[in-house]
């Protein structure tokens, strides 16, 4: 049985001042609520999220992305907007991920 891997193509963002500065807002904004909140050098916005993939395509796929990656200059993005992603299950169930 071949194993697999969650994986998901994403930007980190610990370069991007304003967005990390608008999830410090977030954070400070939802302090007394039970939020628990990732290190800020783990926050990143995901661009595709491809659920489970072969172990044995792992490396040659990451190998892929990075060239895909090194065409791309910096890009600026706007944040118009801000929510979260549910969890699992019942629509009352504890949120899972923010997003912007």
């Amino acid at each position: 049985v071949m194993s697999t891997r969650r994986l998901f193509v994403a930007i980190p963002i610990e370069h991007a001042v304003m967005l990390q500065t608008c999830f410090e807002k977030c954070r400070h904004e939802f302090r007394h609520h039970r939020v628990h909140w990732l290190h800020p050098s783990m926050w990143h916005v995901t661009l595709w999220f491809m659920g489970n993939v072969d172990e044995g395509v792992v490396n040659g796929l990451c190998d892929d992305m990075q060239q895909i990656a090194m065409a791309f200059s910096p890009f600026e993005v706007n944040v118009e907007g801000l929510g979260w992603f549910s969890s699992r299950g019942a629509s009352r169930a504890p949120r899972s991920a923010g997003w912007a």
